[in-house]
């Protein structure tokens, strides 16, 4: 796979386009679920918060993997440079589109697909985090090669809800063999959106949020077309759904 982070990260931003409310709606879901309710609850807002992570997480990675699967170009207010226009979100144009429908919208109730399979994703969640700390618990850095191994677990039960935790982990480590590399950079290129992200208590994630999930999301395309081009996994391995058929 020709792994290149710029064309990556262009290509997030064209498929952004038109997605303004979702990502402000989105952006709210994560402030509410993962900065108010710890706040506010303390110790029992923490373990709440653990608990959404995993359905949050999934509901997310299904909606955004969608985004990115859109067949379009970058619009011409896309490339006017508007206030927000540099990542797509657009906002004067999706007011403007809501009379006629906005095709390259995502479907909202697509975030909350991941609640369909709760105790599924909050199983991979409990799963990837235990084995994180584990090899964590070794040194540090093994504990990083297994978080970069597991890392597209997630999006392939977004992609494909039928398959077992077991074969969703196995199937993101085949993926990410010999891109770990790669990966590793991918993910610190986005060190100063994360740290925007913490300082502005998760205000910027309106912006952050479908900019970094986009992109993984296109990673994740990338990694399950090749490797079933080198019959590293079987076509049939990952059955991806349609939007309509969550």
């Amino acid at each position: 796979m020709e792994f290149s982070i710029t064309g990556i990260k262009r290509k997030a931003k064209a498929q952004i386009g038109g997605n303004a409310f979702n990502a402000l709606f989105l952006a709210m879901i994560f402030i509410f679920a993962f900065v108010l309710i710890p706040f506010v609850f303390k110790g029992i807002g923490c373990a709440i918060a653990f608990l959404l992570m995993g359905p949050i997480f999934l509901g997310f990675c299904i909606i955004f993997l969608c985004i990115s699967r859109v067949d379009k170009t970058p619009t011409e207010e896309m490339k006017k440079g508007k206030v927000f226009a540099p990542l797509g979100l657009d906002f004067i144009h999706a007011l403007k589109s809501i009379e006629n429908g906005n095709p390259y919208q995502a479907s909202l109730s697509l975030a909350f697909c991941g609640f369909k399979h709760f105790f599924k994703a909050l199983g991979l969640l409990l799963w990837n985090t235990l084995l994180v700390f584990l090899w964590s618990f070794i040194l540090v850095v093994p504990g990083v090669i297994k978080a970069i191994s597991l890392s597209m677990s997630f999006f392939i039960l977004a992609d494909d809800p039928s398959v077992s935790l077991s074969k969703a982990m196995v199937l993101s480590e085949k993926m990410t063999q010999g891109h770990k590399k790669e990966l590793f950079l991918f993910g610190l290129s986005f060190i100063l959106w994360i740290l925007f992200t913490i300082v502005s208590l998760g205000l910027a994630s309106f912006v952050t949020l479908p900019y970094i999930m986009t992109s993984y999301a296109i990673v994740y395309d990338n990694l399950k077309k090749e490797s079933i081009s080198k019959g590293i996994i079987a076509e049939d391995d990952i059955v991806s759904l349609k939007a309509w058929e969550y």
